[in-house]
């Protein structure tokens, strides 16, 4: 079931910019709604098992479906009961024609009627799935997904593509309902695609003996690295970036998801493949300064090129300029590894307060790197620039 195209509408006319909710909240260093509509951050498979021990504890086998994870920007439709739009980013609550998003507002604008048949088609089918259940209407409908294509990210199949929008998650009822019953709910023709067109992969993994699951789940994401399933039904041929796992009987619960990437874009180490002789450990003492070595081998682990690239991504994101952002993105990058490497950090006696210098540390030195690389390109950039008016004047 797809949608008809869109017919055009006046800019200042198609998409309201209301509040995300009247009350905000200080959480993890930033400004985020009280019942917050951001996507959720989406955990490692050592976090999934420490999460399945919580929620699931008499379960051994978890059966678990992947789909294909995007290299693009995250993007979200919030669409409230009286059919208001509002374009949100993973860490933006609103986003604007004039702070954008690689142009995902300026695209969101003239679809305005497609996409409030796509929430329309959405509540139809969560009402015939689950026919017992009230839709209660001040609960904003949330389409999640990956704005990719040309000139959002690069080095991957979807990079060949025309921009586009890519549904990955839906909220309904204030629950993230399962995409793959919902993946025929889409309109190709105004560029709205469902991550289901590339199919979905179905696992029993063994919490207790995790070795075979893992390996049957890195077997598929290095096929998937080798040549992106999703770009292949577009005919863009490229590597992919890896896929999104949740548990079949939890697919609303966000934390039981994880997250599996391929080697060229992992954003953490993969500690599971660090030798057991040369794994970290901590200090011993809080107040050691003299005492850091471990601290100082786990951060140029946790320092990753692409979480690095990352913390870049998320200044363009907030709109921050580069030359005057080295706080925020340091703060960024320290909070990331102290958020996604929660339970490695536990494991090895890291304590986080012994970590940040060492974080900040290198994470500096690579900024400051870029600054001058970004110098110099401005002087290629000018001398080009002086070449031609040169030439003209000739």
């Amino acid at each position: 079931m797809s949608t008809s195209s869109a017919t055009s509408h006046p800019v200042d006319a198609v998409i309201s910019c209301v509040a995300a909710t009247s009350t905000v909240v200080i959480t993890d260093g930033r400004t985020v709604a009280e019942k917050s509509t951001l996507y959720p951050k989406i955990s490692k498979l050592s976090d999934f098992l420490y999460m399945c021990k919580k929620i699931a504890p008499e379960a051994r086998i978890i059966p678990i479906v992947g789909t294909v994870k995007l290299h693009g920007a995250h993007v979200d439709w919030v669409i409230s009961r009286d059919n208001s739009i509002r374009v949100q980013s993973r860490n933006m609550l609103k986003l604007a024609v004039g702070n954008d998003n690689y142009g995902f507002a300026a695209f969101s604008q003239p679809i305005r009627d497609v996409i409030l048949r796509l929430k329309e088609n959405l509540i139809r089918r969560y009402v015939q799935l689950n026919p017992d259940l009230t839709v209660d209407p001040d609960h904003p409908v949330i389409i999640s997904g990956e704005w990719c294509g040309q000139g959002v990210q690069k080095g991957v199949a979807v990079s060949q593509l025309p921009r586009h929008f890519v549904i990955i998650s839906i909220r309904i009822n204030d629950t993230w309902v399962s995409e793959t019953d919902y993946a025929d709910i889409h309109d190709e023709v105004s560029g709205i695609y469902h991550i289901g067109k590339a199919g979905s992969y179905q696992l029993d993994l063994d919490t207790q003996d995790i070795d075979p699951s893992e390996a049957a789940i890195q077997a598929i994401v290095t096929d998937v690295e080798k040549a992106c399933s999703y770009g292949l039904t577009r005919n863009a041929m490229g590597r992919g970036e890896g896929l999104v796992w949740k548990a079949r009987d939890h697919m609303d619960n966000p934390k039981m998801w994880f997250k599996y990437k391929g080697d060229s874009t992992a954003v953490s180490h993969k500690w599971k493949n660090v030798k057991d002789s040369e794994r970290v450990q901590g200090s011993k003492t809080a107040g050691a300064a003299d005492d850091r070595e471990g601290e100082y081998k786990f951060a140029a682990l946790a320092v990753t090129e692409r979480r690095l690239e990352q913390g870049l991504e998320y200044l363009a994101e907030t709109g921050t300029a580069r030359k005057c952002g080295m706080g925020k993105f340091l703060g960024w990058v320290t909070n990331d590894i102290f958020v996604e490497e929660k339970r490695e950090m536990i494991e090895m006696n890291i304590g986080p307060g012994r970590l940040k210098p060492a974080i900040r540390s290198i994470a500096k030195a690579w900024y400051e790197r870029k600054l001058m690389e970004d110098m110099e390109e401005g002087k290629d950039e000018l001398g080009t620039v002086a070449e031609k008016l040169k030439n003209i004047a000739v």
